[in-house]
C-alpha cells in the first residue's frame, strides 16, 4: 500500500501521506523492526531487562505473537526468513549476544546459542527453504561435469573432488538465482564449492552449516 513502517520510542508507526497509526503494546523503547516478506506483519523488539519482541499485523494493529523470555537487556536485531517468513531470527543484548530462532506463529524457541562477545551488527538468514530444495533438486538432478575435477585439502589429506558443474542446472530464475547463493555460500563456509565424487552421494560440504540446512 506504500506504507512507511518505522519505530520511535516505545512505538511502531505506520505511516502513509494521509495518517500515521500507532501500534503501542511496548512497554519500553523499540530498538529494533523486521518487516515479514509477505508485508503484512511487522516484528518489533524493545529494550528491557527482559524484553519483548512482538509480532503484530500492520493493517489491524494487532498483536499476533508476543515473544519473551530469552533474550536479557535487550533485541538489537530481528530477521525473517525468506519465503514462506516462518522463522524469525533475534540477537540479544547480553554479554554473549545471544541468538534466536523462533516459529513466530506457535511462539516456539526453535534453537539458540551464544554468539560472540564482539556487538553483531547485522542478522538475516542466509537461505531460504524453497532455494534449499532447489539446490538440492539441481544437484541430484545433474551431479558434476565430466572435466570437473579439482584437488582440494579434508582435514590433513588432499583429495581428488568434484567440483559443482552449476552450469548444467535448469536455466530458470530460480535455479539460476539458487546456483549463485550455492557458490557464494558453500564457497564462504567450505573455502572452495566441493560436491561429491560421484553424482547423488551426500556431498562433502555436508558438515558445513548450510550443508546440513539444505540436507
Amino acid at each position: 500500500k506504500g506504507d512507511m513502517v518505522y519505530p520511535a520510542a516505545a512505538l511502531g508507526i505506520v505511516s502513509n501521506k494521509r495518517e500515521q497509526r500507532f501500534f503501542n503494546l511496548h512497554t519500553d523503547d523499540v530498538i529494533s523492526l523486521a518487516v515479514h516478506p509477505q508485508g503484512k506483519v511487522v516484528a518489533t523488539g524493545e529494550i528491557g531487562r527482559t524484553p519483548k519482541i512482538i509480532c503484530w499485523d500492520n493493517e489491524s494493529l494487532l498483536a499476533v505473537t508476543i515473544i519473551q523470555g530469552f533474550h536479557k537487556r535487550g533485541v538489537p536485531l530481528l530477521a525473517f526468513s525468506g519465503g514462506k517468513g516462518d522463522k524469525l531470527v533475534s540477537v540479544g543484548l547480553d554479554n554473549d549476544f545471544s541468538i534466536a530462532i523462533y516459529a513466530w506463529q506457535e511462539n516456539h524457541l526453535i534453537a539458540s546459542c551464544k554468539s560472540a562477545k564482539n556487538k553483531v551488527l547485522c542478522v538475516e538468514f542466509g537461505i531460504d527453504d524453497q532455494t534449499a530444495k532447489i539446490i538440492y533438486q539441481q544437484y541430484k538432478k545433474h551431479g558434476y561435469g565430466k572435466n570437473a575435477n579439482s584437488w582440494s585439502s579434508v582435514g590433513d589429506q588432499y583429495k581428488l573432488m568434484r567440483v559443482a558443474n552449476t552450469e548444467s542446472w535448469d536455466q530458470t530464475p530460480e535455479a539460476i538465482k539458487a546456483a549463485d547463493i550455492f557458490h557464494s555460500a558453500i564457497g564462504k563456509q567450505a573455502r572452495i564449492d566441493i560436491v561429491t565424487p560421484s553424482k547423488g552421494d551426500v556431498p562433502l560440504w555436508a558438515n558445513t552449516e548450510l550443508g546440513g540446512v539444505l540436507l
